[in-house]
Order: structure tokens, then C-alpha cells, then sequence
């Protein structure tokens, strides 16, 4: 499992199990190993600017006109 430096993941608290081989990206923040976030961040700068949503369904409607 690959973890991506938040917070929750350095928790003390933290419980994983033996079966589970945690790797830490090489810096807290890496969008080139995670296409997604180059897909949120065209949707938060053409789509979604100055506004704020009241419902997924709000979302939904916006990105189904994208």
C-alpha cells in the first residue's frame, strides 16, 4: 500500500495488519503518481471556480455538462 503522506497515515494509532507492506511516496505531495489529481485539478480551475455546491448532485449536474 502506497501512502501519500497525510496525516492519518503517521498516525501513532495506526493498526496494519501483518499481511500489509506500507511504502511511503518520496515526497509528501506527488501528483505525478497519482493521475487523478490532474483530473480534479482542470475540474477546480474550469469548472468549479468561486462557488460553492449544496449537494453531490450539484457536482454531478456540473460535471455531466463538462
Amino acid at each position: 500500500m502506497l501512502l501519500d503522506g497525510a496525516g492519518w497515515h503517521r498516525a501513532r494509532e495506526l493498526q496494519v495488519p501483518a499481511t500489509i507492506k506500507t511504502y511511503s511516496l518520496p515526497r509528501a505531495y506527488s501528483p505525478e503518481l497519482n493521475p487523478v489529481e490532474h483530473i480534479w485539478e482542470y475540474l477546480r480551475e474550469n469548472s468549479f471556480k468561486n462557488f460553492s455546491l449544496n449537494s453531490l448532485d450539484e457536482v454531478v449536474d456540473i460535471l455531466q455538462r463538462v
